[in-house]
């Protein structure tokens, strides 16, 4: 017994948990009004949907219609029976109409002789069993006292007799059916057994047009000359538009049938358009907020294209079920303004979704070399131009404001449109590269498929790790920490990214006007300190990561005040190992237009400060006598940058020697990428002429015995001085330098070398 009890006490107690953790789930369906009023009580629930299941309160403000449909319910008097009609467009609101009326009337205590039944057709497969149906609706819900057997025998009787009657093949009776003489028996029957009970019944008749067309023909014919009971009233909700449609094409009848069967006919009137458009609006937007969208004024246009198009209320939670919970509910890496605009044109005009989506090479306006159907697009503009015209007037100039404005917020090819230009140009003061990288514009080769299939790609998984990468750094105090964290990231973007480092590069500067909360000048700072830890490596259409961070640099010195330009300036001063970066810097600040209104004093000022650093560390060099190739100060170009700066033809004997002599070849290389023919190699030759040819040339062989190559990347450098010096000798000999000009020096491999001097 102990033990029994034991169990029925666990029992117990995890059914009170069950039961206690049932009501701490917060349901996230709401009915649309709740919405509307902003009783969304639970402030846990992260997802939203709105219940579509028909209502029975009034949200539209239709007392007259109810109050009229209640009355002619609660006043039929006839002998026979007496069928109501209640007509209205898919939408309109009938069924919610009519579930109000019938809360009427079960509220109303001198209503308590009419019994309510539903019976919907569509159910039902073939006429037997929605005639079955139909005749268990009336007796059951009317709480027939005869016993069930003269239920089923009244249900066998009509089968025989009504299929017989009207017309349908005997095939369909059952050969042991009782067998009653006529219909009017039967009817005669029924009628008694409502008598009997003393109470009128309602059957609402709901859903007729999605019914078989053979049996929506039959159930007029029941409700007309069959089940025309004393004490029964038909409601039927149906849609005439439809029913006409289905009354012509599938029956072949004449629609004027149902009016003689149809005694009153009660029209719902359509939606007041203006509480259509503010119910709208406002559950529109109560839905925005509850997402965390706090600036509505953003979405304004969208919005006001939804409410356009919204007809009625079933649309609108079905809009709000699909498009915003879409949109907002689900996290997402892209831009949700984009977002929302692109699904609700889906929403409302697939044949426009799909066509932009087929017509991508028209709307991709940069980042063409990311998507191979707008590579070559630029190549023949005036076919191409002529071409997007002639789509974008059929898809776009007949559309209304709305759509016209949003496709011109989304796509820069659009507004170029509609204002009259080239649609595909050269011009590119219309477009903000920053702006694309933050946003993620559909514009851009970049993102435009991922809008469509809402999948992932490598551009979106290198805009996570900038967003993790800036969210850390925003958590760094400290100057010293942050250039080591930047380093750091630097060195590992290279090792997972590889070749694809300068896309991460590029996106990063994008974000760092606006998204990051240490100085802009704090951060030019530190890219300076670690730009030698960038990769140089050449790309398609593309420049390196390094050469990115000069231009940043460059343009950033080029707007920022006189302070900050200093700070960067300073750690120029002393810095021999980035004496190629700096030139480099020197040369964009010097060439690249202002981005601001600074004074020509102040721009001046600037070049003379940022020339002047320069030519010291040059000084400097010779001075101090630097060795540009040792550990400490070599990178790449450092030794050409300052022989083309100073007067000094033996500070390359004095340097080069057999343990630095592939340093020398190395800057002498240069790199190209070949759409055919892959990572191509060749020696400068106007370096090897001037620097080389009579002065080194001795030197390097003797150097090149002393240290023969022992890497792959020795021995490819020395391969490659010897190729080109034969080749430069040679045309020597013929007095012909066309073969080292148009590059035939080159050496071409698959993949790029991995230089390690």
């Amino acid at each position: 017994m102990i033990v029994s009890l034991k169990l029925l006490k666990d029992k117990r107690d995890c059914y009170q948990n069950i039961i206690l953790r049932r009501k701490n789930e917060y349901s996230s369906l709401i009915d649309l009004k709740d919405l509307y009023n902003n009783d969304i009580i639970d402030n846990k629930v992260k997802y939203l949907l709105i219940d579509e299941n028909d209502v029975d309160y009034d949200f539209l403000h239709r007392d007259i219609i109810i109050e009229h449909i209640y009355n002619s319910i609660l006043n039929v008097k006839a002998d026979n029976s007496f069928v109501i009609g209640i007509n209205g467009t898919w939408g309109s609101g009938k069924t919610t109409t009519v579930n109000i009326v019938k809360e009427k009337i079960k509220n109303n205590i001198n209503n308590k002789d009419l019994i309510l039944n539903d019976f919907n057709p569509w159910i039902y497969d073939n006429p037997q069993n929605m005639m079955v149906g139909l005749l268990k609706s009336i007796l059951n819900e009317a709480d027939i006292t005869s016993n069930p057997l003269e239920h089923e025998k009244i249900f066998k009787s009509l089968i025989n007799v009504i299929f017989k009657k009207a017309g349908f093949d005997d095939t369909f009776v059952n050969n042991f059916f009782y067998n009653l003489d006529t219909v009017e028996k039967i009817k005669d029957e029924l009628d008694d057994f409502l008598e009997f009970n003393q109470k009128r019944v309602v059957l609402f008749v709901d859903n007729l047009e999605r019914a078989e067309a053979d049996n929506i023909i039959f159930l007029f014919k029941l409700i007309g000359q069959v089940f025309d009971l004393k004490r029964i009233t038909y409601v039927i909700i149906y849609d005439e538009d439809r029913l006409k449609d289905i009354f012509s094409d599938k029956l072949k009848i004449d629609y004027h049938y149902i009016e003689k069967i149809i005694q009153q006919n009660i029209s719902i009137p359509p939606i007041q358009q203006e509480l259509l458009l503010n119910v709208c609006r406002v559950c529109i937007e109560k839905l925005l907020i509850f997402y965390g969208e706090k600036n509505l004024d953003e979405y304004r246009l969208i919005v006001n294209l939804i409410v356009s198009e919204v007809k009625d209320l079933r649309m609108l939670k079905r809009f709000l079920n699909t498009v915003v919970t879409e949109t907002f509910a689900v996290p997402h890496y892209l831009s949700k303004y984009t977002l929302f605009a692109l699904n609700t044109i889906k929403f409302f005009d697939e044949n426009l979704y799909y066509n932009i989506y087929q017509n991508k090479r028209y709307f991709i306006t940069t980042d063409k070399i990311y998507d191979m159907n707008t590579r070559y697009m630029d190549i023949n503009k005036k076919e191409n131009n002529e071409k997007a015209k002639d789509l974008f007037d059929e898809l776009i100039k007949n559309k209304n404001k709305e759509y016209q404005e949003i496709l011109s917020n989304m796509f820069i090819a659009v507004k170029r449109y509609l204002s009259g230009q080239d649609i595909i140009n050269d011009r590119y003061e219309d477009i903000d590269y920053d702006l694309i990288r933050i946003n993620k514009s559909i514009y851009s080769g970049m993102y435009f498929d991922i809008y469509f299939s809402q999948s992932e790609n490598e551009f979106l998984e290198i805009d996570k790790d900038i967003d993790d990468f800036i969210e850390c750094i925003n958590y760094i105090k400290d100057e010293n920490l942050l250039y080591e964290f930047i380093r750091q990231k630097i060195i590992s973007i290279n090792i997972k990214y590889g070749i694809s480092e300068y896309l991460w590069i590029d996106k990063f500067l994008s974000h760092i006007r606006k998204n990051i909360n240490h100085s802009e000048c704090l951060i030019v700072k530190a890219l300076y300190e670690n730009i030698l830890e960038l990769n140089d490596d050449m790309k398609a259409f593309e420049v390196s990561s390094k050469d990115k961070v000069k231009y940043f640099i460059a343009r950033y010195l080029k707007k920022c005040a006189l302070e900050k330009f200093n700070k960067i300036v300073d750690l120029m001063k002393n810095d021999y190992k980035k004496l190629n970066i700096i030139y480099n810097i020197r040369y964009l600040f010097n060439n690249i237009s202002s981005y601001d209104e600074l004074k020509i004093l102040d721009i001046n000022f600037k070049v003379l400060i940022i020339n002047n650093v320069f030519d010291n560390l040059c000084k400097n060099i010779l001075l101090r006598k630097i060795n540009l190739y040792e550990d400490k100060y070599y990178s790449k170009n450092n030794v050409f940058i300052l022989l083309d700066n100073i007067n000094d033809e033996f500070y390359l004997k004095k340097i080069v020697n057999k343990n630095t002599i592939y340093r020398l070849l190395r800057d002498l290389t240069y790199e190209v990428i070949s759409s055919s023919e892959g990572y191509g190699y060749y020696i400068d030759n106007r370096l090897f002429e001037e620097y080389i040819v009579n002065k080194m040339d001795t030197d390097i062989e003797q150097y090149l015995q002393i240290n023969p190559p022992k890497t792959e990347c020795e021995i490819f450098l020395k391969d490659l001085y010897y190729t080109h010096k034969n080749l430069y000798y040679k045309c020597k000999v013929t007095n012909d330098n066309k073969d080292i000009i148009i590059g035939k020096g080159e050496i071409y491999r698959t993949k790029p070398i991995k230089f390690i001097v």
